[in-house]
């Protein structure tokens, strides 16, 4: 049978460029490879600035429309929900105000978080008839409940009945590790739809940008084997146990941490690291792509941290950051983890699962002695090639329209 010619797509987000985080990034390595095929995208998203709320960006290829949402970026997790809650009506107005709604779709694609844009698929589903695609990289509410972030046992069934009617608007939810597949599964109940794998994904081309960064920390640098961690500073990622570690290696001159990124925990993390009065952690906020794949040619170890109480699967956007930057990876994550056997299967870095400083540090300090180093951030780069090309995702999620 012939392959159906795509021509059109929508993608439904709450992040996009120019937000710096890896949703964003990896949603515009995925438009761009759409565009690549030639392949018009319509973006719906959100914005936390008025003066871009509208039709933000416009040519042959992509469209951009943002609404203004501002409560969808608080600090706190209530307003914040509430904020995401509020995102799918917004944008069907928004779509009905464009006239959006009259346009004939060849596949519609959203991301998840957050577990209401599956409110926004419903609501326009008279316009939408073809193949919808969740992509889905964050089993929620279920890991901010494992976390007790979420306490209230009748907040949780709300938002869990919210996250299993998005999974029933979906023909296909793309997860990012086997280990999701049976959790969706079931959750699904019986439902006809599709879940599969859908590895994480990045542009194989990498920007590097000029940075003020390295010099300002040089003598940081230039003297140790530097351990980063980017992305969100979150009770989920537990950084303050990284924290304890860089304390416990504060006498081995030539060991340093990094750690970029902004998030709930960001100020305790500052207060931490002012308490330990350590000369070997150096705090940055999130900058943007191409500064940070210029830092990372500074590094030596890319660092993945999950809290260990994390019930299901959980592979971080910068996980692939590393990968494509040729940094061999330590992971601490929950025991039950696909990362874990993934990293040591391919000696690719060190896979825990403790919440003893003491053994981080041990591990620490076995890979800053490693003469296997290189040939490991080697391996990482061809293990991205192979894996987790925007390309090979932006095909696999092709194929089904």
């Amino acid at each position: 049978m012939e392959k159906k010619l795509v021509k059109k797509l929508l993608l439904v987000c709450d992040s996009y460029d120019p937000t710096s985080n890896s949703a964003s990034i990896q949603l515009y390595d995925l438009v761009e490879q759409f565009n690549l095929q030639n392949i018009e995208v319509v973006v719906l998203t959100q914005t936390k600035l008025r003066s871009i709320e509208g039709i933000d960006y416009k040519s042959k290829n992509l469209i951009i429309l943002r609404v203004y949402n501002p409560l969808s970026y608080s600090k706190r997790y209530a307003l914040r929900i509430i904020g995401e809650a509020l995102l799918p009506f917004k944008l069907y107005i928004k779509v009905l105000q464009k006239k959006i709604q009259k346009y004939s779709w060849d596949g519609v694609i959203w991301y998840s978080p957050s577990i209401f844009a599956g409110i926004f698929i419903f609501l326009n589903r008279k316009n939408l008839q073809c193949n919808k695609y969740l992509i889905l990289r964050d089993i929620f509410p279920q890991w901010a409940y494992d976390l007790k972030i979420i306490k209230s046992k009748f907040i949780f069934h709300v938002l869990n009945v919210v996250a299993g009617f998005q999974y029933r608007q979906a023909n296909i939810i793309g997860v990012q590790s086997g280990g999701n597949i049976k959790y969706v599964d079931e959750q699904l109940k019986g439902n006809q739809t599709k879940v599969e794998i859908l590895n994480n994904w990045l542009n194989d081309k990498v920007n590097f940008s000029l940075t003020k960064m390295v010099d300002e920390h040089r003598d940081f640098f230039k003297s140790r084997k530097i351990f980063v961690y980017a992305g969100n500073f979150g009770v989920a990622q537990d950084l303050e146990l990284w924290v304890k570690t860089a304390q416990e290696l504060r006498n081995s001159r030539g060991i340093g941490f990094l750690f970029i990124g902004h998030g709930s925990e960001e100020n305790n993390l500052r207060n931490i690291i002012e308490k330990y009065d350590t000369d070997n952690i150096v705090l940055m906020d999130t900058v943007p792509n191409g500064e940070l794949m210029t830092i990372l040619e500074y590094c030596s170890v890319g660092i993945v941290s999950l809290n260990l109480q994390h019930l299901s699967h959980n592979i971080p956007g910068k996980f692939i950051t590393y990968l494509r930057a040729g940094l061999p990876t330590i992971c601490n994550v929950n025991k039950n983890n696909d990362m874990i056997p993934f990293v040591r299967k391919n000696s690719i870095g060190e896979a825990a699962s403790t919440s003893n400083e003491k053994e981080l540090a041990k591990i620490c300090l076995y890979m800053a002695s490693d003469n296997q180093l290189t040939a490991k951030g080697e391996r990482a780069k061809n293990i991205f090639r192979t894996h987790y090309s925007a390309s090979i995702a932006a095909n696999q999620i092709i194929d089904h329209f």
